[in-house]
């Protein structure tokens, strides 16, 4: 299992790719 770090990070860049789709997509 990962460590809380991890996970914290891990989800952190999870939400900062799924943000950053959203602007993508809005511009198209």
């Amino acid at each position: 299992m990962l460590s809380l770090s991890c996970q914290k990070a891990f989800v952190a860049c999870y939400f900062l790719n799924l943000y950053q789709e959203e602007k993508l997509h809005k511009n198209l």
